[in-house]
């Protein structure tokens, strides 16, 4: 179990496939969310194309450490993904795009 702040009060439930599930619990208000965990995406499209996590690192740049740590993230800056993107020619915006109206259709 992953156990996160975001503005107001967040319980973990257990890991799912691709992500996270969290209720969130603000302004008494309680919705249960479901993350796509954006360091598994990049993680996956990266051995798609058959590259090594050394290639990642020297590309991004930074050590194999911090390459790790950013495949653990469920969460990641905005510009980091976008040089992320541009370095793996894949755009993880448009998978998070769809993972949301996706979430957004189950819900109604």
């Amino acid at each position: 179990m992953k156990f996160t702040h975001w503005r107001g009060l967040i319980r973990a439930y257990p890991r799912q496939v691709f992500g996270d599930t969290f209720r969130i619990v603000s302004n008494k208000r309680t919705i249960d969310a479901f993350f796509m965990h954006i360091g598994n995406a990049i993680y996956n499209e990266l051995k798609r194309q058959g590259r090594t996590v050394v290639w990642f690192a020297k590309t991004l740049p930074c050590n194999r450490s911090t390459a790790y740590d950013i495949f653990s993230r469920p969460t990641i800056d905005i510009e980091q993904l976008s040089r992320i993107c541009k370095m793996l020619n894949h755009n993880f915006f448009t998978d998070l795009q769809h993972e949301m109206q996706r979430n957004l259709q189950e819900k109604v």
